[in-house]
Parts: structure tokens; sequence; C-alpha cells
């Protein structure tokens, strides 16, 4: 990860332990990074202490990225922390912890499941980029689809 050093990247999506997002963060983070993480819950803070680094190295703050005001709270949060941005890593998205979300086919799916997919997984991919910063930045979406049960074989 030449070119990243002392530069303040922004992970979302990094509240598991295992998942892409910490695992992008802690690359980040070895490589010189400035790293900020966030996810909807505060075992975020967890992530940021195995993360390590200095109070002005990495940051950690839970926020839903479905709400613009949040946005923007949290990246208030983290450019006065560490800086303004220059990466962010959009990884937020597909699952939630402390959610119960059920597979459905999708006849079954109700109306207010498939916004809160949409939410997830369209808006906050929308407002975070959108909020970042100027266009010499260093915006990369990601996507990944975790399956913790098999899905319907009913096609509709």
């Amino acid at each position: 990860m030449a070119g990243v050093a002392g530069k303040v990247a922004l992970v979302t999506g990094a509240g598991s332990a295992g998942g892409i997002g910490f695992a992008t963060a802690r690359l980040l983070r070895a490589a010189g990074a400035k790293v900020a993480i966030t996810s909807t819950t505060d075992r975020i803070h967890d992530r940021r202490e195995e993360l390590g680094g200095s109070n002005d190295e990495s940051f950690a703050k839970p926020a839903d990225l479905t709400d613009a005001t949040a946005v923007t709270g949290l990246i208030d949060a983290v450019e006065a922390a560490l800086g303004p941005l220059d990466i962010l890593v959009n990884n937020a998205g597909m699952v939630q912890v402390g959610r119960d979300t059920p597979s459905l086919p999708l006849r079954e799916v109700p109306n207010e499941l498939w916004r809160y997919g949409l939410d997830i997984n369209l808006t906050s991919a929308f407002l975070t980029p959108r909020r970042t910063g100027p266009s010499g930045s260093i915006s990369l979406g990601m996507s990944s689809r975790p399956r913790a049960k098999p899905a319907s074989r009913e096609p509709w």
C-alpha cells in the first residue's frame, strides 16, 4: 500500500473482527495511514483498541450511515481527530449486528424490510462519499455477500 503513509482514511463497516472492513483498516494502519473506523454498534471501540496507535493515529465512532446528519457528524468528528479525509473505504452494508432480519422469498418481503435493505446497502453508499470531501480524495466501494444460512430455493 505505497503512498498511504500519513494519509487520513475512513473505513466504514469495520465492526466485525474478521470482516473485510477491519482487515482493510489494519492494512492501512500498518502502511502508516491515520485510520478512522465506524460501524453501527459500540463494538467499533473494541476494533479501535485492536487497531492500536495513538489518538492522533486512529479513531472510532459508531454511526448510522443511512442518516445524513449522522454521516455529517461522523465526518466532522474524524476530521477533528485526524485531519481532512484523503481515503474513504465505503464498506458498510449487507448485514447489521443486533438486528434480526429474516431471509424470505421475494413475494413475502414486507415493504419496510425492502426499504431497510436499500438504506443499508445503497443510501449509506450514497451519503458517505457525497460528504467526504474534495475531488482529489480516493473513494473505494466494497461489496461482499455473506451467507449465514442458505438462501431459499424458491425463486419468487
